[in-house]
């Protein structure tokens, strides 16, 4: 895993049909020493994490792909009291890049409406599987209402964190995953966080008009992991 940015165009060539294309964010537009920590798939659930979150009032978004968040319903349920927010993820988490538009719009809407029974809440947000993604991608956020497509500008896994530029900034949102090391890849990261003096913030209400301004055409960029 990696958090190298890769600067290859997006390789999806179907014309798009009419209509806004989904903001990506890969950090948040702000000067104040907060970071924002994401977590993805749901495939391991470590009971310690719930009791974590709690203990901590860590205020995690975890984008959850479909067959363990359905199996998982009690945990996130649980994790979701505790203060986290449930996002989407995907249905099978497949490279997007590699489907066309009703691929995609199929992958990142299909469980916006299950979500919402499951969790109570209907996602905002959207994680792209691998940090892939393109045009249609953003067209598919867009038709079924998410607000962004996020991405993310570090990583922790396995007691190693890696930073674009080394050294986290304010606004920076830091990918995890629900792993057998996620417990204690948490409890790291709190504590180089806390020893920097940056707060762990909401991702959810922290983005801002200027978070969620679309970048020109052409202008998209992946972020290579997950």
């Amino acid at each position: 895993m990696t958090t190298t940015a890769s600067t290859a165009p997006p390789t999806t060539t179907t014309t798009l049909p009419p209509g806004p294309l989904a903001p990506v964010v890969g950090q948040v537009k702000t000067t104040a020493p907060v970071v924002f920590i994401t977590i993805d798939d749901g495939f391991t659930r470590d009971p310690r994490v719930i009791g974590l979150v709690r203990f901590l009032h860590l205020p995690i978004t975890a984008f959850l792909v479909r067959t363990p968040a359905i199996a998982g319903r009690a945990y996130w349920q649980q994790l979701q009291a505790a203060g986290a927010t449930i996002e989407d993820h995907t249905i099978t988490h497949p490279n997007l890049r590699h489907l066309d538009l009703h691929g995609q719009v199929h992958e990142v809407c299909g469980v916006l409406d299950e979500y919402t029974k499951l969790f109570g809440t209907r996602p905002t947000l959207f994680r792209p599987p691998y940090g892939d993604y393109d045009g249609a991608t953003r067209w598919a956020a867009a038709s079924c209402g998410l607000r962004a497509v996020v991405l993310w500008r570090a990583t922790m896994l396995d007691g190693h964190l890696a930073i674009q530029g080394g050294h986290f900034r304010s606004g920076d949102i830091i990918l995890l995953h629900w792993r057998p090391t996620l417990y204690d890849d948490l409890i790291r990261l709190v504590s180089l966080l806390q020893a920097q003096h940056f707060t762990i913030g909401r991702l959810e209400t922290s983005l801002t008009a200027a978070d969620l301004t679309p970048a020109p055409a052409g202008h998209e960029q992946t972020v290579a992991g997950d």
